[in-house]
This record gives C-alpha cells, structure tokens and sequence, in this order.
C-alpha cells in the first residue's frame, strides 16, 4: 500500500513557498504581473498536491523511491525545493523580458522628438491648409482658423 505523505508534503511546501513569494511580488508595483502569474504555477503546484498525489507517488515509487522515504514528511524540504524553483523562474522570466523588450523596443523620447520634428509642418503650411471635417472635429487646434469664430459670432447676433 503507498503513502502519499511525501508526494503531499513535497508540493504542498512548493506550492506555499510560491504563494508567499507570489504575494511579495505583487505587492511591488513594477513586478505585478509576474507575481500574479507566479499566483498561477503556485495553484498549480497545491492542486497537484491535493488531486494527483496518489499518481505523484506512483511515479516517485516507480523511480525506485523507498517506501520509507514515500512515509516520511518532506515539508521543509518542498519549502527548499519551491524557493529555488521560484529563483529559477524569475531569472527565466527575467531573461525573456529582456530578450522581447529590446525585440519590441519602444523609441527614446529623444527619438520621438527627432521624428516628430522632421514631420511636423511649419505654421505657415498649416495656415494655407484647409480644414477637413475630421481636423474640425477633433478639435485639433491648428487647422482652426479664427475668421471662422468671427464668421459664426456675426451669425448668431443676426
């Protein structure tokens, strides 16, 4: 007959160690989503402590695990094993965010400033242009021409 006390006790003590570090991390502003996707594999690692500990200890047996060892408590031991997994985890998230921050790197504000310059028309472009119904609209301020105002002004005192 096996016991399930150690494969209970192993992800129960990964699952805890997740959650608790889970929590410090969300707590802190920058680090949000990676301590509520941290919330998630910690969930996954306390279900799997209570649904699947009898095919958790199933596979430990048929790795050639004593069944001395499947008996005993392992608690701090999945404390250990769930903090070092949690480091690991948070390198590789690091990385990957990283890697896609310089692949989707987003301009300088130098950057904005250089481009936003070379497209921005002169005001005596804008001056000349005339305004479409959208520019009107949206209230974009520099296609409105004051003689419009003035236009509108006589119109309501007649």
């Amino acid at each position: 007959m096996l016991n399930f006390t150690f494969a209970q006790t192993l992800f129960l003590g990964i699952g805890a160690a997740f959650v608790v570090l889970s929590v410090l991390f969300c707590i802190l502003p920058r680090n949000r989503r990676f301590g509520v996707l941290s919330l998630l594999i910690a969930n996954i690692f306390l279900w799997s402590s209570i649904v699947y500990c009898k095919n958790i200890s199933n596979f430990l047996s048929g790795l050639g695990l004593s069944s001395e060892l499947l008996t005993q408590d392992k608690l701090y031991l999945g404390i250990t094993v769930g903090v070092g997994l949690f480091v690991i985890w948070f390198l590789l998230w690091t990385l990957v965010k990283k890697f896609l921050n310089k692949w989707f790197k987003k301009p300088n504000n130098q950057e904005q400033k250089q481009t936003s310059e070379q497209k921005s028309p002169s005001p005596q472009e804008t001056i000349h242009k005339e305004p479409s119904i959208e520019t009107v609209k949206s209230g974009n301020k520099e296609f409105v021409d004051p003689a419009i105002f003035k236009m509108i002004k006589e119109h309501k005192q007649d």
